[in-house]
């Protein structure tokens, strides 16, 4: 009997160490994802080019008669919606979005012009988009905001 005791005894022992060595590991890689995710983000060298180019085809956008720009608009809002899935699938987030007020986390104010129409603070027009890669900035925006014409 206390032979049979013994060996349970040794065979929970090497259990128990098992269990142990994979806790740890569990922990190693916790620590080690934690560290990876503090580090911080910068656009890959072949993102940042799209990034532009889509800030570029806004700007085009925005620029257009609408009498004479029918085609042309219809054109580059596809090639916009290209390298947006492009990005989307690359885990890439644009933010754009006027008439509301800037995000501090997202953009930075480049600008002020005089603006009746929208609150004053809010965005009444993004220069560049800011982008997010998750939780992280991976670029920020710069946004020229609305002031109360005097």
């Amino acid at each position: 009997m206390a032979q049979k005791v013994s060996r349970a005894m040794v065979r929970l022992s090497v259990r128990v160490e098992e269990l142990e060595r994979k806790v740890e590991g569990g922990f190693a890689d916790l620590r080690a994802r934690e560290q990876e995710r503090r580090q911080p983000v910068s656009p890959p060298s072949d993102l940042a080019p799209l990034l532009d180019a889509l800030d570029l085809i806004d700007d085009a956008l925005r620029a257009l008669p609408p009498e004479d720009g029918a085609s042309l608009g219809q054109g580059l809002r596809g090639i916009a919606a290209r390298l947006e899935r492009y990005l989307k699938a690359a885990g890439v987030r644009r933010f754009a979005a006027v008439g509301v007020q800037p995000d501090g986390r997202l953009f930075r104010v480049v600008g002020a012009a005089d603006y009746n129409d929208l609150p004053e603070g809010a965005v009444v027009r993004v220069v560049r988009a800011a982008a997010l890669v998750g939780d992280q900035v991976l670029r920020e925006g710069e946004v020229v905001v609305a002031r109360r014409m005097a």
